[in-house]
Parts: C-alpha cells; structure tokens; sequence
C-alpha cells in the first residue's frame, strides 16, 4: 500500500459566499470536531457587508447582452483585502481559489500538492460567475468538483473543506483511515467492506475476510477494486 503524509499545524479556511449560513454545516461532524480541537479554522464573509453600493448591490447585468448577472468585481475585492488585512498570511502560505464547473478537477492527488498551505480563500460563485477580472488578478486556480452546474459554489467548498481537512494530523482518529481514503492515488476504487453481523438476510460476509490471512485479505481486496473500476467504467 502506497503511503501517504500527514501534514500537521492549524489550517484556515475562508469563504466568500452570498450566503453565509452555510457555515452551519462546519460545526457537526470530522470538520466540527476539528474547530473544535483548533486543527482548523473555518470562516464565511459575505460580499454584501463590502459593497459601496446604497443598497449593497453585488451584481449587474453582464456586458455583450448576455442573460442572467454577474458578480461584481469591487464587493468581492474588497472582501479578499478584508480577509487578507485581518488574517494577513503571505501569499506563499496563502491560495486563493474560484469554485467553477470551468475549473480544474479537484482529486485525492491535488491534497499533497497544497500540504504547505496555511490558508485557503475560497470564492463560491452565483449566477453567470463573477467578473472575469477578479481571477485574472486576484485568483490562484480555478478547482471544480465535476463537469456539471450547481445554484452555486458552496457545495463545492464544503466538499474541499473536507478532503483536505482529513489530510490534517490528529483530524482522524485513525491514522489509517486517510492511508486507506477510498480515492487515493493509489487506489481509484475502493474494495467493498463489511461488518456484523456475519450473516444477514441470507447474505454472508466472503470468507477471504474471516481467514485471518493478511495475504488472502489482500488478494481478495485487490482483486474486488479491479471488479469494481470494470463495473464503474
């Protein structure tokens, strides 16, 4: 089995999002207890708190005449100034990042490449997208989680949240569970797992698994993710 680092000290998150409550999700679960233990930080600011606009407008209608709005450039500047004036680390420890379905695919193997990051702002995005001159000179990458449209990138960062969150030391309880992450780059496929009872409904657990033998589970184990890549493909 391919082993793969930890990386351990506080990691921060900060989201721009127009819709802040989405921070909720962050307090239950491996990402909750994590805040809790301080292994991460997880922040949510809304653009609208920046605008300079009477009425705290964060959109307009795009040039070219297409449909739909556009996020502005000025409240989603200013919020990143903000982030970065109150939280100020340097641009080496810091990634600023755009949640599009345009962007590149987020995956297991992208976590090692950002081990030495501190903080991530991630911009989730609403309607057509935001002003094409915010990520010519204001972002990092443009990440995706799939080729497909969602309401917005809050989803998405939650999902990101969470993967690079259980790549941090002491998150999980078992070290191994990240060595074993079901999308390694060792492993696209994860074996099916099992447990009690033995028997259930007339279904029985395979008996590779109740020998005791770490060889024979092994074999088993590979030969089942080469079954389930030809059953995924």
């Amino acid at each position: 089995m391919m082993m793969r680092s930890m990386w351990s000290g506080m990691m921060r998150f900060d989201i721009i999002t127009l819709f802040p409550e989405i921070i909720d999700f962050f307090k239950i679960g491996l990402v909750g207890k994590a805040q809790q233990n301080n292994l991460i930080q997880v922040a949510c600011w809304n653009p609208r708190d920046f605008s300079t606009s009477p009425h705290k407008q964060v959109d307009d209608r795009p040039y070219g005449g297409e449909p739909g709005m556009v996020l502005q450039y000025q409240p989603i500047v200013d919020t990143l100034n903000h982030i970065k004036k109150t939280h100020p680390y340097s641009d080496q420890d810091r990634h600023i990042v755009y949640l599009c379905p345009a962007g590149k695919p987020f995956n297991q193997s992208m976590i090692a490449s950002f081990k030495e990051k501190k903080q991530f702002i991630l911009i989730a995005g609403r309607y057509e997208g935001i002003d094409q001159r915010i990520i010519d000179h204001h972002v990092d990458s443009l990440w995706s989680t799939g080729p497909y449209v969602l309401s917005g990138g809050e989803l998405p960062a939650c999902a990101i949240i969470d993967a690079l969150s259980r790549s941090i030391d002491g998150v999980l309880g078992n070290k191994a569970s990240y060595e074993n992450d079901a999308l390694s780059e060792h492993y696209a496929i994860k074996h099916p797992v099992y447990t009690r009872p033995r028997i259930i409904d007339g279904h029985a657990v395979p008996e590779a698994l109740l020998s005791g033998d770490p060889k024979k589970i092994s074999q088993w184990q590979d030969e089942q993710r080469n079954h389930n890549k030809e059953k995924s493909d």
